[in-house]
């Protein structure tokens, strides 16, 4: 489908905003494409959450930390060199000498944490990190994908634990601990969100491979066989952008939709829709069709290059009222 190569926005991008307020965005306040900037904001909550726990973190599970007081025999010297060196370490103190009253092992060393050990030691671990730091992001902002209205991309990020214990680079911690500190890598999926891209919850992930796995049938189908009737979606959206370009406001509420207004109070609301932003000229748009939801709503997402160089996006909601494909108003 194809618009005049030099379009300019006249009033359009007020009624725009209009009609996507419902939504609560301007099409040229939705994200963008993925930058390198933005996936690393939006991983942020991640690397101080969940990436705690799911990237391997340098710990050691060699002993009982969960106890306190230890208490050993004298002659168990290699229990007794580790907790000495967890002395040294100031995580434990000690030892000290208590009597058993057995004849048989009259004498024991006792050791008990420190609260300096309350930061060290993680579900009876011992931990010399706890910071995860980013060596570098890869991605293909090219190889967005879709789901939906819904848009994702997929990045892999390298880290590594970057706030290594003095400690651990001593005896008898530096060997347990030299191999634990190499890079690590995670795959990630980024969604568009608001201004910027978050990560993907794990409920989400979990549908969209469903759904990757198990297509709809009418995916496949095309628009024309989910209705009756009427125009398609592509035309009425092409018509009513048309419409908007030459502020053709009897066309615009024709074919616009609102669940609580006619389209005379439809028209009333356009015809207050403020005007375009200086220098808003477009080269070429882009539409993509996009089924969503049920077989009486469709979605279009249109892609505009500006002159600037920029790319804008903005999602359009169709809905089929009597047979009839029309652009739904977020008044």
């Amino acid at each position: 489908m194809q618009l005049n190569q030099r379009l300019l926005i006249g009033g359009a991008v007020g009624v725009l905003a209009l009609m996507l307020a419902g939504g609560g965005a301007w099409w040229w306040l939705t994200p963008g494409p993925a930058t390198e900037a933005k996936l690393l904001e939006g991983a942020k909550p991640w690397l101080t959450g969940d990436g705690l726990k799911q990237v391997t973190r340098p710990c050691l599970h060699n002993f009982d930390y969960q106890a306190s007081p230890v208490s050993i025999n004298p002659d168990n010297q290699p229990t007794r060199e580790w907790l000495d060196g967890l002395v040294k370490a100031g995580l434990y103190q000690g030892p000290e000498t208590v009597s058993t009253g057995n004849s048989w092992q009259p004498l024991q060393l006792r050791y008990e944490k420190t609260a300096k050990a309350a930061t060290a030691i993680v579900d009876n671990r011992l931990c010399a990190a706890s910071r995860l730091e980013v060596l570098g992001l890869e991605f293909n902002p090219k190889a967005e994908e879709h789901w939906g209205p819904m848009r994702i991309q997929r990045g892999t990020l390298k880290l590594r634990w970057e706030d290594r214990a003095a400690w651990s680079d001593s005896a008898p911690f530096k060997s347990q601990f030299d191999g634990e500190f190499s890079e690590q890598q995670r795959n990630l999926l980024w969604v568009a969100q608001d201004k910027g891209w978050r990560l993907m919850t794990s409920q989400e992930e979990s549908a969209w491979q469903s759904a990757l796995r198990h297509p709809p049938a009418e995916a496949n189908q095309g628009l024309s066989s989910l209705f009756s009737g009427g125009d398609s979606p592509e035309k009425v959206a092409e018509s009513m952008l048309r419409a908007m370009m030459d502020r053709d406001l009897d066309t615009m509420a024709k074919l616009a939709y609102s669940r609580e207004l006619s389209p005379e109070a439809i028209r009333q609301r356009l015809e207050h829709a403020p005007a375009r932003p200086k220098n808003a000229e477009v080269l070429d748009y882009v539409l993509v069709t996009r089924v969503a939801g049920d077989q009486s709503r469709a979605e279009m997402e249109l892609t505009a290059r500006m002159k600037t160089g920029e790319t804008q996006f903005l999602t359009l909601e169709l809905r089929s009222i009597n047979h009839q494909w029309r652009v739904v108003m977020g008044f």
